[in-house]
């Protein structure tokens, strides 16, 4: 033909449906290859060239000879007598290959009987065999395939099958025990078998539906995969019947099966009928609001309500995508079913609301009503799920109307309420339609489905109903109405207060909807009526009662959180709540500016007057006006560009002089100082200016505004003539003092009512008050409005700063104009972090600034809050002169002299050191304190403090831990110095060790350090020791040694026969041994020489060979002295005396048997080598015993070139020193086979892969028998053995089965070829498994059978199943699927040298991942997804069909890189060019028959144009590429630079035409029909509720033939109601 591509994998040979591998193409021809899988007899040629389409069709047909029959099961097949009303047919089948999947067009004969085809594919055919009555043997097996007139065009006969028909010695089912009229919602199916057969050999039941017995001698049914086998939880079986239960069964006709446990399945003719219908329905319409109550009359209903799912249709939105919305169902029996309708609340998604959630009623038109059997207990989500699966049970309609319409006529409307806010007692009018019929008016919180929220069909709530009594919070009689038709009036009843929703009920239980957003919503607010301690510090802390009427609703008890209270913006904590109180703590004013902030229009330039403004779109408040949004703005709703600030604050001026104030902003700000402009800047210039102020308050106004791009502004001051610095911000408020702030409450989410009493003339100054002058001493409330005022009369003051550091409980003075006139100790709190210290006296009672003495709690070293409260006042502010913003105290660390002076030289011994401010242990023992004052800013690294200690002396080998610590004692040990021979020499002086305690993030060790003294007095000397014992085996021997310590004081003599005032022990390396039972000899005590004592203990029974140090630990009467070790080693010798082998292969491997005495009997602890002069390799130990040790010799690489002898040397334990055992070991290359690869390399984790293991030929070989090989694949310690080994007769190959993993490994590892007697066969640096030919990797491929658990891999039309925890490689590309599912793992196999393809209906992605690539390492060779289907095939829910659904897991999708992507034309291209030549090299990663596209140069776009490359040039001269192309171009493409002449400015207009490769080696797509049907692949990402996110990453990847028409969210990549998308 004429017009392919000669890139054979752009072209697509099909005969029918079947691919014709392509060997080779032209543009003139294409040879490929038919395979096995081709059905035999007549089949149309197609040609397909990728972005062309179809070849012109000329009627080409080939007939294919390829039909062959290979095997037929089962062998043994039932004869069906002709006495029997109903017959037993078997199910055969017949593999092989050339079959035609269209099962119409195939013939099977088995013994010249005709069968009823079943199912199809190119492989194998199903049928049932009708048997003929008589018995025969080795019965003809023949196929005929047909082509589409009906003539035979293949066949094949394998004749001598080993089929046998047999009349009474195969099982048969002889009769239907029970009824064969059943309901959809299941049955219990039991069967009697014939006498000849076993119940007990049956291990299912299933039911075949719409079979009919006349087509089965040689008719065809095509719908095997309608065959329904039971789960088998109920199976049951008895001498010669059996019984198993049915799930729910759609309307059909059916024939009972058996299937047995040697694989034979047997079908039974007698029919069995299930139905379930409609008969009548009632009524036909109802509200939009819902609880309309569905009478549903009809049979084959499930008796248990839950096991009845009932769905109404509706059109298409975004809540309801599948078009259907639940009814719940209440009560059920066989024939009738009653079910309460949810309200129609739908919405579409629109860029004003992206999620959908502002849902409206909406009237239907009538919708089919269905019932559907499914499984108890399931969720809204499931339901669906049910409801979508056609195999499930479901009604028929046998009633005149099955159908029900949310109707308009029917619904009660709310069009208003008022008033929209009301109290208790207030009559509320009701505004709408359709109230003729209404009888109870509902009040429901605002958080009800009925809301106007989203009520979609993903909703998971098990229990959730549109309207349910728990929703409601109060009802209303009719009686206490009034009513018409259009209006309701009612009365409020004593409820909680709250935001609402109004719903009114009809006399049948249909609720009413409202016709607009919040059309039906009533605020039902308290009534605030008094306040108490409504004047109080400007610290906050005095506490504010708020009370309400009896009357009123009340405050929220059974859930405090819900009531919130402000002081203007200012929270105030609440700390008690009744019905009608509530009282709260005010926090600080201090410290904090008045922030408002409003958007301005885009494009505001200049400096508005923004003093004047007002409704901010953001009130909060900040800490100063020193603020950096950089682009980001101060948060939503005002964006980072063009947008207004205004900040207010007051100021208490110490005295009337000049200041200078410092303003810097981005981009423009003004400062107003009592309403006067005093300064102002623009970006980037720092302005100055100096003013003279008054004394007192001062109203400070600071206004900014941004342009576009960064933002900032800082206010910073000067008094008098000192430097610019940052301002006080601690001491600033938001408001003057003294005025009074409006108290907002809110209790679940409805503001309350003020109705506060006027006051005036209220002393806000009292007798202990200081005078101020910008304060009033009385102040006026206006009602209703209830205020709250911070008052500097009320405000108690320090007069002295506090301590700057607390480095005792001792008690310290605080003194301050507290304002109390009683001085009783209990109207104050002293608190650090929130733990309450102790008020222990008030001193100096009648001066003004009475002192408290203030015992501080015990905290941790670090910086603390500090909050002083006084009774009826609140808490005190600092010092005014101070500079800190909070009262604050920094605790010291501080170290005492320890309790004991001095320790043992060599260490060994606690002290107990007394301080303050250490961190106490936890009862996990951690040193840790968790900061919980929520009062005090810290920076987060002063929350938790961690104490550690750290040794100063210059001697190496010191230790010291925290044994345990309290606030004020540590417990310290200092460990024994094990390494002694590398630390000093002992002598008779003393040493100094210098240590110190630190506490994290408090910034410093405490003052100095802690000095203990390491003394020779305290220190235990060894007189006499044992030097060395005689064996090993020690029997319970006891040693005698000698030992003084000249700390006479500490001891008293002891009688011979007492318990030591030692523990003594014996040290190897880091192991110790006790040696127990220590006892006195003999012991003195003399004042010269100190405390001398003879002691016995007695060792262990066994001893590995070392040099052994004694150590003893010396206690006296009062503390533990510490420990000392005798000079003189103990010596236990080793004896080796025998070894099994001295010959080894050079690849090591080979377990050597050492025999002798002295070994540790922990294999880590010895130590194997292998070495002459020059070399020294380890063995490893593999176990060990007091008398032996097995060890594996090591590889040695040099004994490669020839024979190699090491001597052996045992290092027996753990300490020990290197011993000679007298042997040496032979590494010979001579019996040292090397292997050159194992095959196949990989294989399934289910184990059973055969792998050959080649050897060298003209090297060593396999000798002896295979019973002396062992084969392990991974690590020798838990890898896995090879059974059934064998060795080919040269002697050059070794094969062997693998075993299943455990645990499931799927890197490669490294196989191991052991001879018994010799060792490991060659394999070079096993280290890198990767490096090395021994290697092997468990994997489950998709192509083994081992991965579907035996069976043969999926074939054409099956669906797949990937559970969770297995990981499938997709290495061949299988037939066409119907789904793949996976809740596993699937990964295109990267090594695969063939294009890999994956053509399904859908894949849903549910806790599992799909990837073709990875970013770092993107997909080598060439993969592609295709999905097919037609507008009308079967629909997941929400995801709808030929989709990618991405619903919990990852999918992610990487090609090969192209670079550049796109690049611009040289030259320009004429009509007729062939070829093009671009900027830059692309000749890297663009290749031959890459598809491209040239952008076009005219005003038209269609003159682009596509092509496909036939060649690629590069021209390095002139950094360009030529691109040859498939066809010639019909435009003309641009590829020129223009100047104008005269144009002074230098313009340059590139006019050059874009080019852009489109190719890429990863394909997602949908199959040939997406244009025909405007129908493509989609990939939808949704995962419901508060899941986590699915996610999805795509990189240079093609897609073709996506998106769906005409179908509402089928775009080509969607991600659906999905939130923040972003890969993780």
């Amino acid at each position: 033909g004429e017009g392919f591509n000669a890139d054979p994998s752009l072209n697509r040979v099909m005969l029918d449906a079947t691919p014709c591998n392509i060997t080779a193409a032209s543009t003139t021809s294409i040879t490929c290859f038919i395979t096995d899988k081709t059905p035999g007899g007549t089949r149309e040629l197609s040609v397909y060239v990728d972005n062309l389409g179809f070849a012109a069709p000329n009627n080409q047909e080939v007939q294919v000879k390829t039909a062959f029959v290979s095997d037929v099961s089962p062998k043994v097949l039932h004869a069906n007598g002709e006495s029997a009303q109903y017959s037993t047919f078997t199910m055969v089948m017949v593999v092989g290959k050339g079959f035609d999947p269209n099962c119409t067009r195939n013939v099977l004969s088995i013994g010249g009987q005709t069968c009823g085809i079943v199912a199809c594919s190119t492989s194998s055919i199903t049928a049932l065999f009708p048997g003929n009555g008589t018995s025969a043997d080795n019965l003809d097996v023949t196929v005929m395939v047909m082509d589409k007139r009906g003539e035979v065009r293949d066949m094949y006969t394998l004749a001598d099958s080993g089929v046998h028909q047999r009349e009474d010695e195969v099982t048969s089912i002889a009769a239907l025990l029970s009824p064969s009229q059943v309901s959809g919602a299941g049955t219990t199916l039991m069967l009697q078998l014939s006498p000849n057969a076993s119940a007990n050999s049956v291990v299912g039941l299933g039911l075949w539906p719409d079979l009919d017995p006349e087509m089965l001698d040689g008719g065809i049914w095509e719908s095997y995969s309608g065959l329904l086998k039971f789960r088998g939880d109920d199976l049951y079986a008895s001498e010669d019947a059996v019984m198993d239960s049915s799930p729910s069964l759609p309307n059909a006709v059916y024939r009972p099966v058996v299937f047995m446990e040697d694989g034979t399945t047997l079908v039974y003719t007698a029919p069995i009928t299930a139905r379930t219908a409609i008969t009548s329905l009632s009524p036909a319409a109802g509200s939009i609001g819902g609880r309309t109550m569905l009478t549903i009359a009809g049979t084959g209903f499930s008796e248990v309500p839950d096991e009845n799912v009932v769905v109404i249709g509706v059109p298409t939105s975004t809540t309801f995508l599948n078009g259907v919305i639940l009814c719940d169902v209440t009560e059920a029996s066989a024939t009738q079913l009653t079910c309460v309708t949810r309200p129609h609340l739908a919405a579409q998604a629109s860029a004003n609301d992206p999620m959908a959630r502002n849902t409206m009623p909406a009237p239907t038109p009538p919708g089919d009503v269905q019932v559907v059997l499914c499984d108890a207990g399931l969720n809204d989500v499931l339901k669906f799920e049910c409801w979508s699966d056609s195999e499930n049970g479901r009604s028929a309609c046998e009633a005149s109307v099955c159908t029900f319409e949310y109707a308009d006529s029917l619904t009660p409307k709310v069009g208003s309420i008022s008033p929209a806010r009301a109290l208790v007692g207030q009559e509320v009018t009701i505004s709408g339609e359709r109230f003729g019929q209404v009888v109870e008016v509902q009040l429901r919180e605002r958080t009800s489905h009925m809301g106007g929220t989203m009520h979609s069909e993903m909703h998971t709530d098990t229990n959730s109903r549109s309207s349910t009594s728990s929703d409601v919070w109060a009802t209303i009689p009719i009686t206490f109405l009034e009513r018409s038709r259009n209006s309701i009036t009612f009365t409020v009843p004593q409820v909680s207060a709250g935001q609402y929703t109004v719903t009114l009920r009809k006399f049948n239980d249909e609720l009413s909807i409202a016709n607009s957003m919040g059309a039906g919503n009533l605020e039902l607010p308290l009534v605030i009526s008094s306040t108490t301690g409504f004047i109080g510090s400007r610290e906050g802390g005095n506490p504010l009662t708020l009370t309400t009427p009896d009357s009123s609703v009340g405050f929220n008890v059974t859930h405090p959180e819900q009531n919130a209270v402000r002081i203007n913006t200012l929270p105030c904590e609440v700390v008690d709540v009744s019905s009608h109180q509530l009282t709260c703590l005010p926090g600080p004013m201090s410290g904090r500016v008045l922030a408002e902030y409003w958007q301005l229009t885009s494009g505001t330039s200049g400096f508005p007057a923004i003093e004047t403004f007002s409704s901010p779109d953001i009130a909060r408040f900040e800490d100063s006006v020193d603020l950096n949004w950089s682009g980001d703005g101060p948060g939503e709703p005002v964006r980072g560009d063009y947008f207004a600030s205004r900040f207010t604050f007051y100021l208490q001026l110490p005295a009337a002089q000049n200041y200078t104030f410092e303003l810097f902003c981005d981009d423009h700000c003004a400062v107003f100082v009592n309403n006067i402009r005093i300064l102002a800047a623009d970006f980037p210039q720092t302005e100055y200016v100096t003013t003279r102020l008054p004394e007192g308050q001062q109203q400070f106004v600071v206004t900014h505004t941004e342009d576009a791009g960064a933002a900032r502004i800082r206010l910073r001051w000067a008094i008098g003539t000192s430097s610019i610095k940052d301002m006080p911000w601690h001491r600033v408020t938001p408001v003057l003092s003294g005025e009074p702030m409006a108290i907002s409450v809110f209790v679940n989410g409805a503001e309350a009512v003020q109705d506060c009493p006027s006051q005036q003339n209220i002393p806000v100054k009292l007798p202990t008050s200081p005078d101020n002058a910008w304060e009033s001493e009385t102040v006026d409330l206006q009602g209703p409005t209830c205020s709250y005022i911070y008052s500097a009369y009320r405000t108690p003051v320090l007069a002295a700063p506090l301590p700057g550091i607390i480095s005792s409980a001792s008690p310290f003075e605080v003194t301050g104009l507290f304002l109390a006139e009683s001085m009783n100790a209990t109207d104050y709190e002293f608190r650090v972090d929130g733990v309450l210290g102790s008020i222990d006296s008030i001193v100096h009672g009648n001066s003004t600034y009475p002192t408290l003495m203030v015992t501080p709690p015990p905290l941790p070293a670090g910086k603390w809050p500090v909050t002083i409260s006084v009774a009826g006042f609140g808490y005190a502010a600092p010092v005014q002169q101070d500079t800190q913003s909070r009262l604050d105290v920094r605790y010291s660390l501080t170290v005492g002299n320890p309790v004991k002076p001095a320790g043992s030289f060599w260490g060994g011994f606690e002290v107990e050191v007394p301080g303050w401010g250490f961190v106490p242990s936890d009862s996990d023992g951690s040193d840790e304190y968790e900061h919980d004052s929520d009062e005090y800013e810290h920076d987060s690294d002063e929350y938790e403090q961690v104490m550690s200690l750290e040794v100063t002396t210059s001697n190496p080998g010191f230790e010291a831990t925290v044994v345990s610590a309290t606030d004020s004692l540590l417990t310290v040990r200092f460990s024994r110095i094990v390494d002694h021979d590398t630390v000093i020499a002992q002598d008779s002086s003393s040493r100094t060790v210098g240590w110190r305690v630190k506490v994290d993030n408090t910034g410093s060790w405490d003052a100095g350090q802690f000095q203990l003294e390491f003394d020779p007095t305290y220190t235990p000397f060894f007189t006499s020791s044992p030097s060395s014992l005689v064996s090993p085996d020690t029997s319970g021997t006891s040693i005698e040694l000698s030992w003084n310590v000249k700390a006479f004081t500490e001891f008293e003599a002891l009688p011979s026969g007492a318990s030591s005032n030692a523990s003594i022990e014996l040290q190897s390396g880091p192991n110790f041994y006790p040696c127990t039972a220590a006892t006195v000899r003999s012991s003195m005590v003399d004042s010269s020489n100190g405390y001398s004592e003879n002691t016995t203990c007695l060792l262990p029974a066994y001893l590995p060979a070392s040099n052994y140090t004694i150590w003893l630990t010396a206690t006296g009467t009062s503390y533990t002295l510490g420990s000392g070790f005798a000079r003189d080693k103990m010596d236990v010798p080793l004896s080796v005396n025998s070894i099994s082998h001295t010959t080894s292969s050079a690849a090591g491997g080979l377990t050597i048997t050492l025999g002798g005495l002295g070994f540790s009997t922990n294999a880590s602890d010895v130590v194997v080598t292998f070495s002459n002069s020059a070399l020294s390799y380890q063995g490893f130990v593999m176990s060990a015993s007091a008398t032996s040790i097995s060890v594996r010799t090591p590889r040695v690489p040099e004994a490669l070139e020839g024979p190699t002898v090491l001597d052996v040397f045992v290092t027996p334990s753990h300490g020990a020193t290197p011993q000679p055992t007298g042997f040496a070991v032979t590494f010979d290359t001579g019996i040292t086979p090397r292997v050159l690869s194992v095959s196949p390399n990989r294989g399934s984790t289910a184990g059973g892969t055969t792998i050959t293991v080649s050897i060298d030929p003209y090297g060593p070989q396999l000798d002896g028998s295979s019973s002396e090989y062992s084969v392990t694949v991974g690590d020798l310690g838990n890898g896995q053995t090879c059974s059934d080994v064998s060795i080919s007769s040269d002697k050059t190959q070794l094969t062997c089965v693998t075993a299943a993993p455990s645990p499931r490994v799927f890197v490669p590892q490294v196989v191991h070829v052991l001879r018994q007697d010799k060792g490991w066969a060659e394999c070079g640096d096993v280290s890198d498994p990767m490096a090395t030919p021994c290697r092997y990797q468990y994997i489950d491929l998709w192509s083994r059978r081992t991965t579907w658990g035996g069976n043969a891999p999926p074939r054409e039309g099956d669906s797949v199943f990937i559970p969770a925890g297995n990981t499938v490689l997709l290495d061949v590309s299988p037939p066409e699927l119907n789904a793949v599912v996976l809740q596993g793992h699937l990964e295109f196999d990267s090594s695969a040298t063939a294009e890999l393809v994956l053509r399904c209906k859908f894949i849903l992605v549910n806790g599992g991942s799909l990837s073709i690539g990875t970013a770092e390492e993107p997909f080598p060779g060439k993969a592609r997804i295709t999905l097919v289907g037609t507008p009308t095939s079967r629909q997941l829910p929400l995801y709808g069909n030929k989709v990618l659904a991405v619903r919990n897991g990852t999918v992610t999708l990487h090609g090969q890189h192209k670079t550049p992507t796109w690049t611009k034309l040289a030259v320009t291209a004429d009509v007729g060019d062939q070829s093009i030549e671009v900027v830059g090299n692309v000749s890297g990663t663009w290749a031959v028959g890459d598809r491209i596209a040239i952008g076009s140069s005219s005003v038209f776009g269609v003159d682009a144009e596509e092509r496909n490359v036939s060649r690629i040039e590069f021209n390095p001269d002139r950094n360009t590429t030529t691109l040859f192309l498939s066809t010639a171009l019909e435009f003309t493409h641009l590829g020129v630079v223009v100047t104008v002449d005269g144009d002074d400015r230098g313009h340059v207009l590139d006019m050059r035409a874009e080019v852009a490769v489109l190719s890429r080696n990863v394909v997602f797509e949908g199959d040939e029909t997406s244009a025909s049907f405007a129908h493509g692949a989609t990939i939808m990402i949704h995962t419901h509720g508060s899941h986590p996110r699915a996610l999805y990453q795509g990189e240079q990847i093609e897609m073709r033939s996506t998106g769906q028409a005409f179908q509402l969210g089928r775009y080509s990549l969607h991600w659906h109601l999905h939130g923040d998308a972003e890969y993780k």
